[in-house]
């Protein structure tokens, strides 16, 4: 019999005051409380403890749902290993947005949903796009919080406060995005491969090359999609001078991060504008960084009577609600912000319970909406 069940003896009368499932789920949680049963260990499956102890697997199969419902045990493991044990420190996390808007909100709902479903707490701040009330939130997060979730940038600040919590014993998830010289672990949709996906459809579809327009050093996540990008453009057109296809608003996000929207639209318009008049084509095929930019080719393309899904071609990143609402619906490859912030608070919570031990780099596949604005307009 394993080392976990040597000491469980079973009331099978008829009379027995609880149910042999409960006895189970009262045996390993004091187990787990006690640390007899330590964090990370895993017990054996379903069958297996079904076998050992003479009962029947739904007993078994119950009383593991219990002990998941109250955060004890995990059952989402490799097929034919048993439930992994979190232990009975539930823990805090702590989620530190840089602003209320749609992406956060849903990264949100994920890391709550995350945290409702394994019983431990959760706390959100809102920085409300000011950058010392974000550095001073890394540097002053609540006491009770065991690990952060952070939406990081690329600055010196960022990057000292970063380095200064995590001197204090403060664990840290990146979400959406990492900043390269920091060993800590994060959650992201694959950026490299859905701007891969939606390049490569451009050029399928159309036998033409792919202006790239975003940013294409720093965030991360702008970064891989550039390279997303650029690999595509090599598969398929080894024969261009790729750079002669890039287009950049801003040389980084910081550039753009605390403006008002009415500061960055007009002259990032304006730039696509300026290709339209310097590089007049047959057609043009975009691939953009974000789906706000491509709402700026569809402006600039208005202003010079070129119609999109027929003159100009696109696709784009992010998936937000409006891409199918607009005159010409936008093929984009979608983020699944919520999913990302559940795989966030999972791999905080498994860090706080010293699960992983080691840094680790999550990626959700991306996925590819194609419309209209990429394979021309339907006529009515």
């Amino acid at each position: 019999m394993s080392p976990e069940l040597n000491n469980l003896t079973l009331n099978r009368s008829k009379g027995k005051r609880k149910p042999v499932y409960q006895q189970v789920v009262q045996y390993l949680k004091n187990a787990i409380e006690t640390n007899n049963i330590g964090t990370g260990q895993h017990l054996q499956t379903v069958a297996e403890f079904a076998n050992n102890l003479k009962v029947g697997y739904s007993t078994i199969d119950t009383a593991f749902d219990v002990l998941e419902q109250d955060g004890l045990i995990s059952r989402n493991t490799k097929r034919g290993k048993g439930p992994i044990v979190l232990g009975c420190n539930k823990g805090t996390i702590n989620f530190t947005r840089w602003r209320g808007c749609a992406i956060f909100i849903s990264m949100a709902e994920g890391i709550e949903e995350y945290a409702r479903e394994n019983k431990i707490k959760v706390v959100i701040t809102d920085a409300m796009q000011n950058s010392k009330r974000y550095l001073d939130m890394i540097s002053h997060a609540p006491n009770d919080a065991d690990g952060l979730i952070l939406f990081p940038w690329d600055s010196p600040e960022y990057h000292s406060a970063v380095a200064d919590a995590v001197k204090s014993g403060t664990r840290i998830v990146f979400i959406d995005r990492i900043i390269s010289n920091m060993d800590l672990s994060s959650v992201s949709i694959d950026h490299f491969g859905g701007a891969y996906q939606a390049t490569r459809h451009l050029i399928e579809t159309h036998s033409s090359p792919v202006y790239y327009v975003g940013y294409t050093d720093k965030p991360s996540s702008a970064n891989q999609r550039y390279k997303g990008w650029l690999e595509a453009m090599k598969q398929y057109r080894r024969d261009l001078e790729y750079q002669n296809f890039v287009c950049e608003f801003f040389k980084s996000e910081a550039e753009t991060a605390a403006m008002p929207d009415d500061e960055w639209i007009q002259p990032g318009c304006d730039k696509i504008v300026d290709l339209f008049k310097t590089k007049p084509q047959e057609k043009y095929c975009f691939f953009t960084c974000n789906d706000d930019a491509a709402v700026l080719i569809y402006k600039a393309a208005q202003k010079q009577g070129l119609e999109i899904g027929k003159d100009v071609f696109i696709a784009s990143f992010g998936d937000n609600p409006y891409c199918k609402n607009l005159a010409v619906p936008l093929t984009s490859v979608s983020q699944f912000d919520r999913e990302v912030g559940y795989e966030a608070a999972k791999l905080l919570h498994y860090e706080i319970k010293g699960i992983c031990k080691h840094s680790m780099h999550k990626i959700l596949p991306a996925k590819l909406n194609i419309r209209q604005s990429s394979t021309g307009k339907i006529s009515i």
